[in-house]
């Protein structure tokens, strides 16, 4: 079996992927990792096994010969990132939803209609206790057989502080509707919508 050469983009929530690939052993290699923060790149220098290079360049690093890259920058990005990928044959996992609006998903789509490469969404929502919980309640019929369901993400905690007026977050620069990764897929799971027919 051909190695596998991993590119990560995006340490803060890639630094995960960065270890993981190191533990698969001769199979994943930890080829590249893409990262325009200079102090995360800095940082994460510690963390890659020698030889493994960073970029601050997105396009530089398609072309440094990675076979998979998986995208953990900012979710607004993850669409244009992803679309470059399979032009050049290259596999994506998505550690979020896919894109924020249904043009970029048909743009997404065709990118890899038109490639041999895959796309992989890796969202992890469904494995929560409570959906578990939930959706055993549904199978069992103690819920009936739902019809509608909505849900709602926030991220609110007791000590959490309102964003400041010129806070750039990439929450502040679409509706919040967009952003529906921890909506959708638990909605789908616990309800059984993406099991195939």
């Amino acid at each position: 079996m051909k190695k596998i050469k991993f590119g990560v983009v995006g340490t803060v929530r890639g630094i995960t992927f960065i270890k993981l690939a190191q533990a698969f052993g001769d199979d994943v290699c930890l080829y590249a990792v893409c990262e325009t923060d200079a102090k995360r790149a800095e940082a994460t220098m510690q963390e890659i096994p020698s030889g493994a290079r960073i970029f601050d360049d997105y396009d530089e690093f398609l072309d440094c010969g990675i076979n998979a890259v998986v995208l953990c920058n900012f979710f607004h990005e993850h669409a244009a990132f992803a679309i470059k990928a399979p032009d050049k044959g290259i596999h994506v996992i998505s550690d979020t939803t896919a894109a924020p609006t249904l043009g970029d998903c048909v743009a997404l789509c065709r990118a890899v209609e038109r490639s041999t490469a895959k796309y992989m969404l890796g969202a992890n929502g469904p494995y929560k206790r409570a959906l578990q919980f939930i959706r055993k309640e549904i199978r069992n019929g103690k819920l009936g057989t739902p019809f509608y369901a909505e849900a709602e993400y926030l991220h609110w905690s007791p000590n959490s502080k309102p964003y400041a007026d010129d806070d750039m977050h990439w929450r502040h620069l679409m509706p919040g509707t967009y952003y529906n990764m921890h909506t959708l897929s638990s909605l789908m799971y616990v309800t059984e919508t993406m099991r195939s027919a």
